[in-house]
């Protein structure tokens, strides 16, 4: 599989030991939603995938509902194959942080979550990869 990403991420790829959550989500870079009311077939699959291994994300209707939490969710479901692995409701991006091990450092793989100045609420925050 080639993987096309800015060349300020190409290190990544040189990486042997690159962690399974990276990897995933590189598998996905460049997705991206449709404008209008077509939907992104490839985003609605994530959902309906996700859906069939039971994982609680029946919310997320349209490509135009942010799907930071989504996108997370499919990551860390085809890590492990496993729909443990998925925070529960992992449509809130602040549910991201109960996942994985708490850690006052960050590492590459990691989950992060955070609300910026303009994000105050819950419906408002976001979560990254490091």
């Amino acid at each position: 599989m080639t993987i096309t990403i800015p060349d300020n991420y190409k290190w990544l790829l040189s990486i042997t030991d690159l962690p399974r959550t990276i990897e995933e989500a590189l598998k996905r870079y460049n997705v991206i939603e449709a404008p209008g009311p077509p939907d992104n077939p490839t985003i609605m699959g994530w959902r309906d995938e996700l859906l069939k291994a039971g994982v609680n994300v029946k919310d997320f209707t349209h490509d135009s509902v942010p799907w930071c939490g989504l996108f997370a969710a499919i990551v860390v479901f085809h890590r492990m194959n496993d729909p443990k692995e998925v925070v529960e409701d992992p449509l809130w991006a602040l549910n991201w942080a109960k996942y994985g091990v708490k850690s006052d450092r960050p590492s590459l793989g990691d989950v992060l979550t955070f609300r910026s100045e303009e994000h105050t609420s819950e419906l408002q925050s976001h979560h990254d990869l490091v």
